[in-house]
């Protein structure tokens, strides 16, 4: 094989890896480690391998979860692919799965709702209480999502002054109780005391 092959086939792969990811796709690439188009290839024909890769340890479940949130944003099957490895998963890996499964959601519904939808779905799907609960507490963790809009008000107020009130005695006394207690407006301009 010449050179020429070899960077003929370079780029092609290179290629074929974004067409398959399509534009969709690639609008939706968590920040961490990217993923190159071999590395997708090899997930989508034996996804177990994320298993194998990351042991039960607290620290691989933390890595299965990244790679999890990666493979299922960008790549259009992934989330399928997730699904098709959890008979074979741990309880730790299953809760990986779920809450890499939300971190993929909370990326993408601000970059790109499809694929965040997409993903929601799958988990629907998924069928596992393991995942979905791990799923939901990820999400019962993250922060609620910001409003930019501006603050509305619920009163206009034409004046930053406040009302004025008329200076006077609080309770009314009547001709059937005189004695109706009458207690000065604590309420009233402190001049109006005098």
């Amino acid at each position: 094989m010449t050179l020429a092959d070899v960077c003929f086939r370079a780029s092609l792969y290179t290629v074929c890896g974004f067409i398959a990811c399509s534009n969709a796709c690639a609008a939706c690439k968590p920040e961490a480690l990217q993923l190159t188009p071999a590395m997708i290839d090899e997930f989508l024909r034996k996804p177990e391998i994320l298993l194998q890769r990351y042991a039960s340890s607290k620290r691989g479940t933390q890595d299965l979860s990244v790679s999890i949130s990666q493979y299922a944003a960008e790549v259009p099957t992934g989330a399928q692919a997730i699904k098709s490895i959890l008979p074979g998963a741990t309880l730790q890996q299953r809760e990986a799965i779920g809450k890499g499964l939300y971190r993929a959601v909370a990326f993408c519904e601000a970059v790109d709702p499809a694929i965040a939808i997409r993903i929601k779905n799958v988990v629907k799907s998924i069928g596992d209480n393991v995942v979905t609960h791990a799923y939901l507490f990820a999400e019962s963790l993250s922060d609620p999502p910001i409003d930019n809009s501006p603050p509305q008000s619920l009163t206009k107020r034409t004046s930053a002054q406040p009302p004025v009130r008329e200076r006077g005695l609080i309770g009314e006394p009547s001709l059937t109780d005189p004695g109706s207690l009458k207690l000065a407006d604590p309420f009233r301009p402190i001049d109006a005391w005098k």
